[in-house]
C-alpha cells in the first residue's frame, strides 16, 4: 500500500500560506484536458553546443505520445535577441500569450538594455559542508567585479533559513551569502539514503533492506544470532529515512516554485541559478517536479542548473563508501551499485530543470566559470505552444518530442515530457 500520497498531502498542507497578492497570481496547469495549452521551450545547438537563431515556426516538428500535433503559438526569446525600444516582448508580461512576431527581424535599429534578475539558489538541504563552501567562494568570485546597472540580484536558499530579495547591492549579497551554511541530515546509526529507503518502503526491494541490516550489524556489531534485531532496527531506519525524505524534497520544490513566482513578476530577463549536488524524486515528487517546470514556462523563467559535485561517474572507485566503511567488501559494492543510481537520478532532476525550462546545465568541475556562464540569458529560447490532440487525460507521462524539419548537424534541447492528470474517478 503506498501511503505517500496522504503524507504529501499533510505537509503540503502546512506549509502553503502565501501572501494573498501571491496566491492571486496563482495559474491553472498548463493541462486540465485536452483543450489546455501546453507549453515547450527549445533551444536549438550546432555541434559547438552555440545555440543558434533564425528558425520559424514551420521549421518545427513536435510530437506528443508519438502523434504530431500542431504548433498553435510561437516566440523567439533569449539575451541575443535584439529588443525595440520601448517596446515590450515576452518576457515583460509574462502572464501575457507569446507575440508570434518576436524574431531578430523584427527588431529596431536602436535596441534597449533588457532588464535582467538573476536568482541564486543553493540547495543548503542536499549539498555537503565541502561542497557548499567550494560553491559558496566560487559565487562570491563570480560577483566581485559585480553587476550591469540594468541587473539586479537576489538569494535564496531551499530551507528558507537565507533569503535576500532583490537588490542591485553586492556587498548586501555578499553578505548573506557568507550565512549560508550546510544542513546535516537527521541522525541515524547507521545512517541510510533516501534512494535505498524509498526502494524498500515503496518498491519492496529485498536485497535493498538486506544491504542496510548488513550495515547495521557491522555498526551496531551483532552477531549472527541476534540478526533479527538488526532486520527490526534496518526496517525501522528505512521507514524513518523515507518520510524525512519526502518531506525534504516536497519542501524543495515548494521553496523553488515560490521563487519561480517571485520571478515572475519581474520585467525583463528572468534566471533562476540553482547550485546543487541534485536530489532523488520518486514517484507522485516526479509530477511535482513537472508541475514546478510548468509554472516556470508559464512566466518566462528560465531555470540554470549547477551540479556542485563536478563531474559524477558511476565507477565503483569514485563512489564514496565512508557510510558502509563498517561493512564487508559485498556489502559496500551492494551499497555502491544503489548510490551509484541515486546519483545519476539527482543528476537528471537538475537536466529535466535546466532543459525543460530552455536554460543550461553545467556538471563540469570549473564552478566559477559555471556561474559566469550560467548568470546570463540563454542567446536563444524558441517557445512552442500546443494543444493536445486526441489525447485523453491519463494520468501518465506524455513524451515530447521536438525535431527540425531540416537540422543535420543541429541538436534540440527541449521539454522532454510533463505528466497528464488522472482520469476522472469512476461513481
Amino acid at each position: 500500500m503506498r501511503w505517500w500520497p496522504f503524507f504529501l498531502i499533510i505537509t503540503a498542507l502546512a506549509g502553503q500560506t502565501q501572501p494573498a497578492e501571491v496566491a492571486a497570481r496563482e495559474e491553472k496547469p498548463a493541462f486540465q484536458s485536452n483543450v489546455n495549452l501546453v507549453r515547450v521551450p527549445a533551444v536549438v545547438r550546432d555541434k559547438q553546443g552555440h545555440a543558434i537563431g533564425g528558425f520559424q515556426k514551420q521549421d518545427f516538428q513536435l510530437t506528443d505520445q508519438g502523434r504530431p500535433q500542431e504548433i498553435a503559438q510561437f516566440a523567439i526569446e533569449g539575451g541575443a535577441v535584439p529588443k525595440p525600444a520601448g517596446q515590450q516582448t515576452k518576457s515583460e508580461t509574462p502572464d501575457a500569450p507569446a507575440a508570434a512576431g518576436s524574431t531578430p527581424a523584427a527588431a529596431a535599429s536602436t535596441p534597449a538594455a533588457r532588464a535582467r534578475f538573476v536568482a541564486y539558489v543553493f540547495d543548503d538541504l542536499y549539498l555537503t559542508t565541502e561542497e557548499l563552501l567550494k560553491a559558496r567562494k566560487a559565487a562570491l568570485k563570480h560577483i566581485e567585479p559585480g553587476i550591469a546597472p540594468q541587473e539586479r540580484i537576489a538569494l535564496f536558499t531551499l530551507s528558507g533559513n537565507v533569503s535576500l530579495e532583490f537588490t542591485d547591492d553586492v556587498a548586501k549579497f555578499r553578505e548573506k551569502l557568507t550565512k549560508v551554511k550546510s544542513i546535516p541530515p537527521q541522525p541515524h546509526q547507521p545512517q541510510a539514503s533516501f534512494y535505498l529507503a524509498d526502494q524498500f518502503v515503496n518498491l519492496h526491494d529485498k536485497e535493498a533492506l538486506a544491504a542496510q541490516v548488513d550495515v547495521t550489524m557491522q555498526y551496531l556489531q551483532l552477531p549472527p544470532e541476534l540478526r533479527g534485531q538488526a532486520v527490526a532496527t534496518a526496517e525501522d531506519t528505512l521507514r524513518e529515512v523515507a518520510i524525512e525524505g519526502w518531506a525534504k524534497a516536497t519542501n524543495s520544490l515548494r521553496t523553488l516554485n515560490d521563487i519561480i513566482r517571485s520571478l515572475a513578476a519581474m520585467p525583463g530577463d528572468r534566471i533562476v541559478i540553482l547550485a546543487s549536488p541534485g536530489m532523488y524524486l520518486p514517484g507522485d515528487l516526479q509530477k511535482g517536479l513537472s508541475a514546478t517546470i510548468d509554472r516556470a514556462t508559464r512566466s518566462g523563467v528560465v531555470i540554470n542548473t549547477l551540479d556542485v559535485r563536478g563531474v559524477y561517474t558511476n565507477e565503483p572507485n569514485r563512489i564514496d563508501l565512508r557510510s558502509t566503511a563498517q561493512g564487508g567488501e559485498q556489502t559496500q559494492m551492494r551499497m555502491a551499485r544503489y548510490e551509484s543510481t541515486a546519483g545519476m537520478a539527482q543528476g537528471m532532476v537538475l537536466s529535466d530543470l535546466a532543459h525543460s525550462t530552455g536554460g543550461t546545465a553545467v556538471d563540469d568541475n570549473d564552478l566559477l566559470g559555471g556561474f559566469n556562464r550560467l548568470a546570463n540569458a540563454p542567446e536563444y529560447v524558441y517557445y512552442l505552444g500546443y494543444y493536445p490532440q486526441d489525447l485523453k487525460p491519463d494520468g501518465r507521462f506524455h513524451e515530447i518530442k521536438v525535431t527540425l524539419a531540416n537540422g543535420n548537424g543541429l541538436s534540440i534541447q527541449a521539454r522532454r515530457g510533463y505528466w497528464a492528470p488522472p482520469d476522472a474517478p469512476k461513481p
